[in-house]
């Protein structure tokens, strides 16, 4: 199979009509410590030393010195190299720019070696830095003390690029094209390394031998040299440098390490210039510094050599004349750090508002927080702030993509979001022993296990609930909002009680893939059992009118009391029966406190409009009026504000544009805290009453100024109003009622109570409720929800990991 790399040389070369040998590694002969002699009418470099660099790179001008340093020359000498063909007398071109290096890299012969010679004061016995000439004076040596090269075979380099091989050539499409693949990442199978060993002089290269002066005849016959003109010292490094070829794939070859300036990868990328001479951790810190430079210069380039050891970047507009152009390599063979070589910083082409760089990926990361999940986020606000930052124009589809990209980086991938569900439920448990926490699957097309519900009731929220909260149980689903790719569409549902202070307090919730009865009836069941509700007429349920919940909860609890939510009832009747007199006597209908006033006003509805009080008629009276509630669970709600409220948070509804994982994780951390601030509120209260309750009773005991207590003996009072002539009511202190059934369905003592209280000359705070004392909260919060541990310390389920839902349309 054809190499991967061969095959993109050859395509560049094609494309960008560059020499056959542009990307081929060269040798550099370097002749050095002697002088040019002309004395006999000839130039001539008579004796000195011969020294071989293989394994060349395109170098620049910096890499130049670097190397003349190696050899001893720091300053005063003068260097040439020697143009192909041509010899010392008319082919010597003198080295002093980064142009004429640039012309050296490709001033190759034949056999692939450029002759540099370099004359000056020298000094001797440089050991500064790493050098990377091999001294075949001292090959013995060096033999000696690292072993025979020919039994080393060098490992296969591991490059930091394996999914950063070659961007797209094409130029094809639209510049409104949004391409979110930095690269191609081809399947590629590597060349088999033929096993070279040398052996009595010759060279066996996979089980044929080949006579090694045979094989410096074939090429010595190819050779530009005419060795007659060579003293011995000069044959001896050409013959070394042929040996040298055929052992190359066998060596470690070491390359000059030039002093540059190191690119700060997370600092440089906000004001980014480049320069000759920098250096990069990686070649796609590299490339990632080339495309935001061209970003921010608003040009448009391709990568025509983007290869693990070098990349190359030239302007879009090459083919129009633009010049610019950017090269960078591996400064060391055995290190994956890049060197800019290379830059011509010069664009004669116009600025582009439509960049291909500047894609969903590139925005995503470059915005990750204002793109993160959740928030406030507007499209118009975002392009406007891409385009006065970078005179760019995203398209919405663009930045629509961006922002799922963004919500991956963050929160991870949506297989990782769900493949750790069942670590994350064993976790619960193990940290909150006593809590429930059940995921329901199905089996996929391959018998794989895919995610379909997850029901959570932490033991803290659980036994809250039994030790203080009145018996009654607010119910509410929501959608959820991820707009990460691919994420299905679930609902979300809350089971939510009421503390001392008539504030919400949760006690379960659960992602199901859609609300019906199916859903609704598998949640409770789990919620039966978590709050021991086997008993039907021991609790009081207040819902919307959700799908399928009013089938579940009469199978489950088939006496039980079911409240329904007055807004949403209303909601439905205007859209029969409008106007402002209709809304008013509905309302005046459901707050009603004695039967015999609901009766009074529904006759009023009817003298208005028959139709409409036959709708309200239609309806069960205990499910949306005072005056028919049970006094039970001693709440006289009208609404499930309780739930909207949780639905509303603020929390929540960031949570809810999150995948499954991070909504539930954030979810319960909101828990947390509200238990956490509601023990800190319970630690203000001025008595042995909450705020909001404090609040209710000093409303009534205001209004019991315009009432006459009468006692009747015993603890029965009736209460008559201002002119003390009419009677309004009947309290019965000891058994804690009054006749307009306020304080019967509270447990908070009503305004006709107060005044029979008053008159005793005691305390109203005596006669409030035990649901609502301190006492009580305290039990309802004190319990603690214990967090968990970072998600490598989990205990592993033995299960096999959960896959995504599958997408319903």
């Amino acid at each position: 199979m054809e190499d991967y790399f061969e095959r993109n040389r050859r395509r560049t070369i094609a494309r960008y009509g560059l020499q056959d040998n542009f990307f081929d590694l060269y040798t550099m002969v370097v002749f050095y410590d002697r002088v040019f002699d002309k004395s006999n009418g000839k130039t001539e470099y008579i004796g000195g030393k011969c020294e071989i660099v293989t394994d060349c790179d395109v170098i620049a001008i910096l890499d130049f010195y670097a190397l003349a340093r190696r050899f001893g020359y720091h300053k005063d000498y003068d260097a040439w190299y020697v143009v192909p063909g041509l010899g010392l007398e008319d082919g010597l071109v003198k080295i002093i720019t980064n142009d004429n290096v640039e012309q050296m890299n490709h001033a190759l012969n034949p056999d692939r070696r450029v002759d540099v010679y370099i004359q000056g004061t020298r000094v001797e016995h440089d050991e500064s830095g790493p050098s990377n000439v091999n001294r075949f004076e001292n090959v013995e040596a060096e033999e000696a003390e690292h072993g025979e090269w020919t039994n080393y075979v060098e490992e296969p380099e591991q490059s930091d690029m394996e999914d950063d091989y070659l961007e797209a050539y094409s130029d094809s499409g639209s510049e409104n094209e949004d391409f979110d693949d930095d690269f191609v990442e081809p399947e590629y199978q590597q060349e088999e390394e033929l096993e070279v060993v040398e052996h009595n002089n010759a060279f066996v290269v996979d089980g044929e031998e080949q006579n090694e002066g045979e094989n410096n005849e074939q090429e010595n016959s190819g050779s530009e040299y005419d060795e007659s003109q060579f003293d011995d010292e000069q044959k001896a490094a050409l013959n070394e440098l042929r040996k040298l070829d055929r052992k190359r794939d066998l060596k470690k070859t070491k390359v000059f390490n030039s002093n540059f300036e190191f690119f700060d990868e997370n600092s440089n990328l906000r004001n980014i210039n480049l320069r000759v001479g920098q250096g990069f951790s990686t070649g796609k810190v590299f490339k990632d510094a080339v495309k935001e430079y061209a970003i921010k210069k608003g040009r448009s380039i391709l990568f025509p050599c983007n290869e693990p050891k070098r990349v190359q970047g030239v302007c879009k507009m090459r083919e129009h004349g633009c010049p610019w152009s950017v090269w960078g390599s591996r400064y060391e063979k055995d290190t994956t750090s890049f060197l800019l070589k290379t830059l011509n910083d010069n664009h004669t082409c116009h600025r582009v508002q439509k960049n291909r760089l500047a894609n969903a990926c590139w925005l995503s990361k470059k915005y990750t927080k204002a793109l993160k999940p959740g928030g406030n986020f507007n499209f118009g606000d975002f392009i406007g702030k891409v385009r006065k930052d970078y005179i760019l124009a995203p398209s919405r589809s663009q930045v629509y993509r961006a922002k799922n990209k963004a919500g991956e980086i963050i929160q991870g991938s949506l297989y990782e979001q769900y493949g750790k569900l069942r670590d994350y439920a064993e976790e619960l448990k193990r940290s909150n022993p006593g809590s429930t926490v059940v995921i329901d699957t199905e089996l996929g097309a391959n018998e794989e296990q895919i995610f379909r519900r997850i029901y959570i009731c932490l033991n803290a929220c659980k036994v809250g609930w039994l030790a203080g909260c009145r018996p009654i149980i607010c119910l509410d689903a929501c959608h959820t909002k991820s707009q990460q790719k691919f994420q299905h569409k679930s609902q979300l549902m809350f089971a939510i009680g009421i503390d001392a202070d008539n504030s919400y307090y949760p006690i379960a919730y659960a992602v199901v893939e859609r609300e019906s009865y199916v859903t609704w009836k598998w949640f409770l069941e789990f919620l039966k059992i978590d709050l021991n509700l086997n008993q039907p007429f021991s609790i009081t349920f207040m819902t919307d009118k959700q799908k399928g919940l009013i089938e579940a909860i009469n199978e489950l609890w088939g006496d039980s009391e079911h409240r329904f939510c007055v807004r949403h009832m209303y909601a439905n009747c205007k859209k029969k029966f409008k106007g402002d007199l209709i809304r008013n006597k509905v309302w005046q209908a459901a707050k009603a406190s004695t039967k015999e006033e609901w009766k009074d006003i529904m006759e009023k509805i009817k003298v208005i409009d028959v139709k409409a009080w036959q709708w309200l008629n239609d309806k069960p009276a205990y499910q949306w009026t005072k005056s028919h509630f049970s006094i039970f669970p001693k709440c006289d709600m009208l609404l499930n504000n309780l739930c909207e409220c949780v639905n509303g948070d603020k929390t929540i509804l960031i949570a809810r544009c999150l995948p499954i994982y991070s909504m539930l994780e954030m979810i319960r951390v909101k828990i947390i805290e509200r238990r956490a601030s509601r023990r800190q509120d319970m630690e203000k209260w001025f008595g042995e009453i909450g705020p909001r309750i404090a609040e209710i009773l000093e409303i009534a005991a205001k209004n019991s100024g315009s009432l006459t207590a009468h006692w009747g003996g015993n603890d029965n009072f009736q209460i008559n109003d201002n002119d003390d002539t009419t009677p309004v009511a009947v309290v019965d202190l000891a058994a804690k009622t009054c006749n307009c059934n306020q304080w019967n369905l509270t447990g908070i003592p009503c305004m006709h109570a107060i005044s029979a209280i008053y008159w005793r000359h005691e305390d109203p705070l005596s006669y409030v409720h035990d649901h609502y004392k301190k006492s009580t909260q305290k039990k309802i919060w004190q319990n603690v929800i214990h967090g968990i541990k970072m998600e490598k310390y989990w205990n592993k389920s033995e299960l096999p990991p959960l896959l995504p839902p599958k997408i319903v349309k």
